[in-house]
């Protein structure tokens, strides 16, 4: 054994520099990954309709068009409209 290691548990206890502040230091550093939205922020609710392929197609023409997919298509026509009248 080396002069450094304690022979018993209460001797390297007592040479540790304060061995709680290290265990709770983690907890204190900014977790990594992104920013939770705010709650007024979140879009969690679902709204789900079914197509013929017919009309599916001519919904994807037109989103083609915008250059967007057909939901967000599809999500900005009927907000726009609802927010019109």
């Amino acid at each position: 054994m080396s002069e450094n290691t304690p022979k018993t548990i209460q001797d390297a206890l007592k040479n540790a520099s304060n061995a709680q502040e290290n265990t709770f230091k983690a907890k204190d550093k900014a977790k990594p990954g992104r920013k939770p939205l705010p709650p007024h922020l979140k879009q969690n609710h679902t709204i789900t309709f079914y197509l013929s392929q017919e009309e599916y197609d001519t919904l994807k023409a037109l989103a083609d068009q915008e250059a967007d997919s057909v939901s967000f298509f599809v999500k900005r026509y009927v907000l726009k409209h609802l927010i019109r009248g």
